[in-house]
């Protein structure tokens, strides 16, 4: 008896260290990383192009809107083998499983469903995605802060005070401050349309047309906070 049962140990020793158990100091290689492009998206997501998950655990998400606006979202990302911790649109980070099959990636949300769908992509449109600009000029201490969005008038340029609820005129000939006039509490942005301005403010879904004494002539209709900019296009088209 005492036979069979050190054969059974030397039996089970034996297998243990005969690679039946994985070895725990194997890393494999998500089969995530590099450049796909997209296929398939959940609404969390209307406008994602493309999305590059890179070895140093970075990603960058390429979105386009319907109007042909681009922008570039780049945070960390987190991958294992099977699920990434991801912050693909600057909210929440949020845990996705994750599939490779042959060259489609599959992201699946935390209700069980696709959240992105995308094919493996070598493409380099993505290389020009995005226009980087030089600063040749800049203009020094308007704002300790209380600084926000920033308009031009054909002269001047137009600062938002938020704190004040003042529209400032600084001449780009002389470089300084040459006034203000009133605007809406916690202006955040201004344009000029060549005859009056428009302006949003904190918290407020509209935007808003006032003249040069801050009497307002027109109000949007309700477009959802918060508008942080605005471009004047034509004399019946404002861009927000």
């Amino acid at each position: 008896m005492k036979k069979i049962i050190l054969y059974l140990v030397i039996a089970a020793t034996a297998i243990n260290f005969s690679g039946c158990k994985k070895d725990s100091t194997t890393t494999e290689t998500p089969t995530l990383y590099g450049l796909w492009q997209v296929t398939t998206t959940s609404a969390s997501f209307p406008d994602l192009k493309f999305i590059k998950f890179n070895t140093n655990k970075s990603l960058a998400a390429y979105s386009e809107s319907v109007d042909g606006f681009r922008s570039i979202v780049a945070n960390n990302c987190s991958p294992t083998v099977d699920q990434v911790i991801a912050n693909i649109n600057l909210y929440t980070p949020v845990v996705y499983n994750y599939t490779v099959v042959g060259d489609v990636l599959t992201l699946i949300g935390d209700n069980g469903l696709p959240a992105i769908i995308a094919t493996k992509s070598t493409a380099t449109a993505t290389d020009a995605w995005v226009a980087d600009v030089t600063s040749t000029d800049h203009i020094d201490g308007l704002f300790t802060n209380n600084g926000e969005g920033i308009g031009y008038d054909g002269t001047n340029l137009l600062f938002c005070d938020y704190s004040n609820g003042e529209i400032m005129k600084v001449s780009l000939a002389t470089r300084t401050n040459i006034g203000t006039f009133p605007a809406t509490s916690s202006v955040h942005t201004v344009e000029f349309d060549g005859t009056n301005y428009w302006e949003s403010s904190n918290g407020s879904s509209t935007i808003r047309k006032v003249d040069a004494l801050g009497t307002t002539l027109t109000t949007s209709t309700a477009m959802g906070p918060w508008i942080y900019g605005i471009g004047y296009v034509s004399p019946t088209s404002i861009i927000c």
